[in-house]
């Protein structure tokens, strides 16, 4: 009986109200803390690859750009130009930031997507040398 008495008092208890409040509130916490870092690791890298894959579309106009306006240079300037305009765009192409952030997986569309686009390259690449 004394022990059902203590457990009562013990739980009408300010201390053991304040002390629940804060195991819950700590508990919320650690959980809000646990959901921002899974956020925060799926992002990551993907602004990075963003950047990169928008840098490479504009290297590609570049490059595009190279070719027309060297049509007016001599044999030696166009070549130079356009070499070291492919090798930017393979710079690029082969950059961390973009490679990290694609899926391993060769049935995901984005995996398929960069290694299409990589293969195109280095064919045609291999195909202008």
């Amino acid at each position: 009986m004394n022990l059902k008495k203590l457990l009562v008092t013990f739980s009408h208890s300010l201390f053991w109200q304040i002390s629940c409040l804060l195991l819950v509130v700590t508990a919320f916490a650690f959980g809000a803390l646990f959901l921002v870092l899974q956020i925060s690791e799926d992002s990551t890298g993907k602004g990075s690859a963003i950047n990169v894959s928008g840098s490479l579309r504009m290297q590609s106009y570049v490059l595009a750009l190279t070719v027309a306006r060297s049509s007016e240079d001599s044999e030696a300037v166009r070549s130079k130009d356009i070499k070291a305009a492919i090798a930017e765009f393979e710079r690029r192409l082969n950059l961390p930031g973009l490679t990290n952030a694609i899926p391993e997986e060769a049935s995901n569309e984005l995996r398929k997507s960069y290694d299409i686009i990589s293969s195109d390259f280095y064919s045609k690449r291999l195909c202008s040398e």
